[in-house]
């Protein structure tokens, strides 16, 4: 019997092998990692968060509890293919309410470690909302028209009165009354006040009904306001800060934020436009930077207060001057003998005649060239240091020398490198040195040509008693001819 069944047994254990070999082959589940940092709205970091780790299905599959520094780590992210899904999911309860921030969904792929923060972006509470709307002259539809929305603080804003456009407000939380006005035709008119209450972190939407109905005492309305910040800046020796770098912070959670910067002119002035101030009020800074030497020298404002640019009754230009506990500039001291030499400096001209000083001369090297005519140009490389003075003196060499000229018959035509410069006797008191050439003619006489060199500071004389040279009359040529003719009869 066993004999006849084994057989039989045999072949349904070798079907049973090749099925479960058909079988197809499911890959076993890898894991990743997911780690980053919870972090508040200004990205502090927070401990003793949950941290739910969700796959694509917004399923729960494990959850950690971020550390005193925030960080948290979860390793075990089943994946069971090439990559996964998923997002996290961080809860809290804070102050009896429950909050929960969820990120993006994103990628995690086996044996490999994914970076994802989390960030609560309504906590702590900033204590403001925004409120916006649009102004409409129908109770039931959108009907847009252009007005002015103001609020009980002060603060107003232009409403264009465009299809799909917004008026909006950040504001404290809190309660407020607002209204709007429009001007038509020399007429104003006033919708109702509306007393509302703009929630923090949240918006709250009103839409003002204004049916041009009931009129208020005309009035023009206001414009649109642009706040200025600006200054002069100085160094400590009084003299302006030109060229220095002025930077515009805003004050925000946790530290500040750039705002603007530029540069102070030649005078030491700065100026910011169109300071934005995003509510009621906001503080600002103003900081000053100038590199010399290799050494960074920094100012800071005190915190000012700028108000929101469209506010009645405030202020919107704020002038803050600053002084940097530095010298970029020197002064120079100039002297030449003899004096009256005009002074110029890297080519420029100062307008300056010796004897002078010269203030606010920027610090580092400089080209001094002295002019003064009759005298070689004076050329010095001087090197101006922070808050001194600079003591320049030069003697002049003079460039010029005399040349006089005696030419006998005094009509004798006088002339010095083929310019005609006068007859008989010549003075030249204030030639510039050099090599000259010259020619002294006269009808009848001989001329006179050479040339002489001219020496600074020295005198050239010259006297020429020029030959008269024998004249040739028409009788006294006839005589010539004669006798010519009566020698050459002789020969034959």
């Amino acid at each position: 019997m066993l004999k006849t069944l084994y057989p039989k047994i045999l072949i349904l254990f070798v079907i049973f092998i090749i099925f479960v070999l058909s079988l197809p082959v499911t890959n076993a589940a890898q894991y990743g990692t997911v780690q980053g940092k919870v972090l508040d709205r200004y990205d502090n970091p927070m401990p003793g968060v949950t941290v739910v780790i969700q796959d694509g299905e917004c399923r729960p599959i494990g959850s950690v509890q971020s550390a005193s520094d925030g960080s948290f780590c979860y390793n075990q992210v089943p994946i069971e293919s090439g990559s996964g899904t998923f997002r996290i999911a961080a809860v809290m309860d804070k102050d009896g309410v429950h909050i929960q921030e969820n990120t993006a969904f994103f990628m995690v792929y086996p044996l490999k470690t994914t970076t994802q923060d989390v960030r609560f972006y309504t906590y702590p509470s900033s204590g403001m909302g925004t409120l916006y709307g649009v102004i409409t002259s129908d109770d039931y539809l959108i009907r847009e028209v252009a007005g002015v929305v103001y609020i009980d603080n002060g603060m107003y804003t232009i409403y264009e009165g465009n299809a799909g456009g917004r008026w909006s407000f950040w504001l404290p939380a809190g309660n407020y009354v607002v209204w709007a006005e429009t001007n038509k035709n020399l007429t104003t008119y006033k919708s109702q006040n509306y007393t509302v209450t703009v929630p923090t972190d949240d918006y709250g939407y009103l839409p003002i009904y204004l049916p041009l109905k009931e009129q208020a005492p005309y009035h023009i309305q206001p414009t649109v306001q642009r706040n200025i910040v600006y200054g002069h800046v100085t160094q400590k020796n009084g003299y302006p800060l030109s060229g220095a770098t002025v930077e515009l912070f805003r004050y925000v959670a946790g530290g500040s934020e750039l705002v603007d910067s530029t540069k102070t002119n030649s005078t030491g002035d700065y100026c910011f436009y169109n300071v934005n101030a995003r509510t009621v009020s906001e503080k600002f800074l103003v900081k000053i930077s100038c590199e010399l030497g290799g050494q960074l020298y920094e100012q800071s404002s005190a915190p000012f207060e700028v108000y929101y640019a469209n506010t009645i009754g405030k202020k919107h230009e704020y002038y803050i001057p600053l002084s940097l506990n530095v010298a970029s500039t020197g002064n120079l001291n100039v002297i030449t003998t003899p004096t009256g030499a005009r002074v110029h400096i890297d080519d420029i001209d100062t307008g300056k005649l010796t004897p002078c000083n010269l203030s606010d001369i920027t610090v580092g090297r400089h080209t001094v060239t002295l002019i003064l005519d009759g005298y070689y140009n004076d050329t010095s490389d001087v090197n101006i240091e922070p808050d001194k003075t600079l003591l320049l003196n030069r003697t002049m060499q003079i460039s010029t020398g005399t040349i006089t000229i005696d030419a006998m018959p005094a009509d004798a035509r006088i002339y010095l490198n083929d310019q005609y410069i006068g007859t008989g006797i010549v003075n030249i008191p204030r030639a510039p040195a050099g090599k000259y050439k010259y020619k002294i003619v006269r009808d009848e006489y001989q001329s006179e040509t050479g040339s002489f060199d001219l020496i600074p500071g020295r005198e050239v004389s010259k006297s020429f008693d020029m030959v008269a040279v024998p004249s040739l009359s028409l009788t006294y040529l006839s005589y010539l001819l004669n006798n010519m003719i009566k020698a050459l009869a002789s020969l034959f």
